[in-house]
């Protein structure tokens, strides 16, 4: 459903912008024959990757072909690494100082917490202070959840968090306590928009799985891991699909 509403979105907002273009370089109002093929494309996309139709065919051309060659492109190009700024010790019980550090984060723009399975430095006041203050800034997004070496457990929604632990500070205190014990089911649970390593995409995956797995999951953002199970980033939705119609787009032309 969010991949037909977006696709749609996208072909009214191709139509408007070819108008205005238009009208701004001094042409009538008028909508031609290659402008309604580009501004169908989204919706021939959503046709053909939800198998609704197998093959379409604007005069003599087919887009089938050019649309799976791009469906089937990796996705690497277009994996967003994310900024991690917070070592596991600035989160020891070590009063005043270590909260010191927020200021830090709030100017590198940290995009992620990261926190690892088994350890017994947070404390969850801490853990409360930094989701408050991080939240707050719109560059804040997600919560990350490492092994002892390093390799990927999970991905969550940092700012749903930050406002759940906001109404209800035992949450951070719960949240501290499934991470010592390594429970990865009651991280599961507890965190909003949790994603698994197991529901992530590996790297060298196609835009088509990654597509395919958000609309299974109903994600908009998914990580993505590299082959030694660590994390190498995220993609969005938004942008594979738009790296998607400019390559379509391109064959077409």
């Amino acid at each position: 459903m969010n991949l037909l509403l977006g696709t749609v979105a996208a072909f009214f907002a191709i139509v408007v912008g070819i108008v205005v273009l238009r009208i701004k370089g001094g042409d009538r109002f008028e909508v031609k024959t290659p402008d309604i093929l580009l501004a169908l494309i989204p919706i021939a996309i959503w046709l053909v990757l939800t198998n609704k139709v197998k093959v379409i065919e604007f005069g003599g051309f087919k887009i089938e072909a050019a649309l799976m060659e791009a469906a089937t492109a990796s996705i690497e190009s277009q994996v967003t690494a994310v900024r991690t700024n917070l070592p596991v010790e600035l989160l020891q019980s070590g009063g005043k100082g270590s909260l010191d550090e927020i200021p830090r984060l709030i100017e590198n723009k940290t995009e992620a917490l990261i926190f690892t399975l088994g350890s017994d430095y947070y404390v969850g006041s801490a853990v409360a202070t930094y989701l408050q203050r991080l939240s707050e800034k719109p560059f804040f997004k997600h919560i990350v959840v490492l092994r002892p070496d390093n390799s990927f457990v999970g991905l969550a929604n940092g700012r749903e968090f930050a406002a759940v632990v906001g109404s209800r500070a035992t949450q951070a205190d719960d949240f501290v306590k499934w991470l010592k014990n390594s429970d990865t089911d009651g991280l599961a649970k507890l965190l909003p928009g949790y994603v698994s390593a197991t529901e992530a995409v590996q790297q060298d995956a196609d835009r088509l799985a990654a597509l395919e797995r958000m609309e299974k999951l109903n994600l908009e953002v998914l990580p993505v891991v590299a082959r030694a199970g660590k994390l190498a980033g995220v993609v969005s939705r938004s942008r594979l699909v738009s790296g998607l119609l400019s390559e379509v787009v391109r064959k077409v032309r």
